[in-house]
């Protein structure tokens, strides 16, 4: 499996019908800030995890955001996803991360 963080933003990447991959990106809800996927690369690639781990540190201290998805249908798809508080919609992301999949 294809372990991908924030170095790979911006990335196209190509996967085989069956292959998976994993997004993991810093997130520390404790401040209100979250990870939003903004563009599903569903149906090319279907979500099999979405799940926060918080650090063992102290609180507020944060943790990951991990994505798992698996290729399932030849195509392309994007995935893109916005660091940001939900209740500021009309603010700008305080984060993007982006990258393009092509499955054959």
């Amino acid at each position: 499996m294809l372990n991908i963080d924030e170095n790979q933003n911006g990335s196209q990447l190509s996967f085989a019908p069956g292959d998976e991959f994993e997004i993991t990106l810093a997130e520390n809800p404790t401040t209100g800030f979250r990870w939003e996927l903004e563009e599903s690369p569903e149906p090319v690639c279907a979500i099999v995890l979405s799940v926060f781990n918080p650090h063992t540190s102290p609180a507020g201290y944060g943790g990951v955001h991990r994505w798992r998805f698996r290729a399932v249908q030849n195509g392309l798809a994007t995935c893109k996803l916005n660091y940001k508080r939900p209740w500021e919609q009309k603010s700008a992301p305080e984060r993007s991360f982006e990258i393009r999949l092509s499955v054959m």
